[in-house]
């Protein structure tokens, strides 16, 4: 009878553990997903659609995170409170680019040291630390960077303004680490203070998204911003003559830009302006109307990523007054309130996303001015966890609870899930006994 049941559990179809979430939910909270609510313990198929699971703490509860294997995507992310060094950048920590520089596949970052004209490579170790040392120096007031791969060759090139040059210089990435000089930018007429990098046409030649402006830069920041004079943000395109003006996009002063290309939107251009106090976002769909989508007394940092991983790219803004790093979510095209993660000490100026800790989740770096430093802190969970169409998953939703007791059976889950794993197995026995066709039970 035993070996009879062995061979009998032995010959169960892999579909009865395939194609499904085991969920477990602990503490003072429950999961929605579709139209249903698990409470306690769930199996949820995934055989038929991409699922989402959106927890829901009680009155005397908050959700703490997601623990087991990790979502496909989310919505929505959780962050440490904790600011992990990056590395220091005396005289001014003023911008961030990331980039893979010696090809390991693992997010390194560029910052540039305002004052003393300089770029300092921080190399990422593979665990969310980073060694730093100079790559570029005497330059005249570099007030931007931007990263794009110019030569088609699979290393992301950098552009940095000078501004006080009044130039855009262009280093060519080699893939082991160095960046040599290739080229100087000098457009009439034009004083570049922050720029982003595309191939608007997708013909091989890159673009540059220019904020230009002059201003006086003798004292600190509130006196650059009161003495700007000629301010416009356009597109401008490489012809046999050099870069031309090819689309003026808004007659503001922006500290920093960034932009994408959408399927959907075109051209996605992120602009802070800080002369208006405005984050704003121009999309070539829209003719590049304006849309306002955060705003203080000094917007600084501006940058997209895809920090839940849900398709869709968000905003996260760095601002020096009120010191403050935001979040502004991406949900098919519209987007959310500013979301504050954190404030700092001193004024915030860059913004980049990467996976610096290599967890699998999108961190979150900025820098404060004039403490000189660079840190980010680590996105630990999504919120909303999203599981994609037939995987197979076994996590935990936990809440705050009443009790710091362990309890048994949410033990045996956060062990690997085994008491539900021979629940089901017994079940598809039961099942074959009857000789009844077996079924899981399908969310659709």
């Amino acid at each position: 009878m035993k070996k009879k049941l062995c061979a009998i559990l032995i010959s169960l179809p892999f579909s009865v553990f395939a194609n499904q979430i085991t969920l477990g939910v602990t503490g003072n909270g429950s999961v929605k997903y579709g139209d249903e609510t698990c409470t306690d313990t769930c199996t949820i198929s995934t055989e038929n659609n991409n699922v989402m699971l959106s927890p829901s703490a009680n009155s005397d509860g908050n959700f703490s995170h997601w623990s087991g294997q990790q979502c496909d995507f989310g919505q929505g992310i959780k962050t440490s409170n904790d600011q992990l060094s990056i590395g220091r950048a005396g005289g001014g920590a003023k911008t961030l680019a990331k980039v893979d520089l010696d090809n390991d596949g693992v997010s390194d970052l560029l910052g540039i040291s305002l004052f003393r004209g300089q770029i300092i490579k921080y190399l990422n170790q593979g665990n969310g630390t980073f060694s730093s040392r100079g790559l570029i120096s005497s330059l005249n007031y570099p007030s931007a960077m931007a990263t794009h791969d110019m030569d088609q060759d699979g290393f992301s090139d950098l552009f940095v303004a000078e501004y006080g040059a009044k130039q855009v210089r262009v280093y060519r990435n080699d893939g082991t680490g160095q960046l040599a000089e290739s080229a100087i930018i000098k457009i009439p007429n034009v004083i570049p203070y922050a720029i982003s990098a595309t191939d608007l046409n997708q013909d091989g030649s890159t673009e540059l998204i220019i904020s230009s402006f002059s201003a006086d830069r003798s004292g600190d920041l509130f006196q650059l911003v009161n003495s700007i004079q000629n301010q416009e943000v356009a597109i401008y395109e490489k012809s046999p003559d050099g870069y031309v003006k090819s689309q003026s996009i808004a007659n503001t002063a922006a500290v920093t830009l960034d932009s994408y290309l959408d399927s959907e939107h075109g051209l996605v251009i992120a602009s802070a302006e800080i002369d208006t106090g405005n984050i704003s976002v121009y999309r070539s769909s829209d003719r590049f109307s304006r849309m306002i989508v955060d705003q203080s007394n000094a917007p600084y940092g501006v940058g997209f990523a895809d920090v839940d991983d849900d398709g869709d790219m968000d905003i996260v803004t760095a601002h020096y007054g009120p010191y403050s790093l935001r979040i502004i979510y991406n949900v098919n095209g519209s987007y959310s309130s500013a979301i504050e993660i954190g404030q700092g000490e001193d004024g915030l100026t860059a913004v980049s996303v990467g996976d610096f800790n290599n967890d699998g989740y999108q961190d979150i770096a900025t820098g404060q001015f004039n403490t000189n430093n660079f840190y980010y802190y680590a996105v630990e969970s999504y919120i909303d966890c999203g599981v994609v169409k037939g995987s197979t998953i076994e996590l935990t939703a936990n809440f705050s609870a009443n009790s710091t007791t362990p309890n048994v059976e949410e033990t045996s889950k956060s062990s690997g899930g085994t008491f539900y794993r021979w629940l089901i197995v017994l079940l598809g026995f039961v099942f074959v006994r009857r000789s009844v066709n077996i079924k899981t039970a399908r969310f659709k």
